[in-house]
């Protein structure tokens, strides 16, 4: 964090940050062991108690109940946060079925769209309690391109998919 014009170290260890983002009052940090919600310039909180498993990207997003999460993308697949009445975030859920998610986007349809590490695009959708999967569609072939790295990525609100070539 940066306060009083010098930066500070969030994690007690060395780990390497894959992703940093801003929701709200509260700043995501996924490194390759775990998240950190971090609140001001000196909390810090380990978000994942339990459950290490390094994170790579997080959005948030609203489903049909109408209340925001965080989705992220891990190397054992989808966590699942949500806000207490204080507004802090907490580990709810993990899906296991996609692992290795290197990004992730969610469509208008709530559908979440997963990166894997290597092979590939996948369309998540949840059943409604956002536990379990309800449906999966893998993308392992874009054009000539087969069994790759593609990459995802939003614009303009419509999800994209490019496959490094074409």
């Amino acid at each position: 964090t940066y306060h009083n014009g010098k930066m500070k170290r969030i994690s007690p260890e060395a780990d390497q940050v894959w992703y940093v983002n801003s929701f709200g009052d509260f700043v995501m940090t996924g490194t390759n062991t775990t998240t950190y919600q971090v609140k001001g310039s000196s909390a810090n909180r380990n978000l994942q108690t339990g459950v290490a498993s390094g994170a790579f990207s997080s959005k948030k997003a609203y489903f049909k109940d109408g209340n925001a999460y965080l989705i992220e993308g891990s190397y054992s697949g989808l966590n699942i946060y949500e806000q207490n009445g204080s507004g802090d975030w907490h580990f709810r859920n993990r899906i296991t079925a996609v692992a290795l998610c290197k990004e992730i986007e969610v469509d208008n349809n709530g559908c979440i769209w997963v990166q894997h590490e290597r092979c590939g695009i996948y369309k998540v959708k949840l059943n409604e309690d956002l536990t379990d999967l309800e449906e999966i569609k893998a993308f392992t072939e874009i054009g000539n391109e087969r069994n790759r790295i593609f990459f995802l990525f939003k614009i303009n609100g419509a999800i994209c998919v490019y496959n490094g070539s074409e």
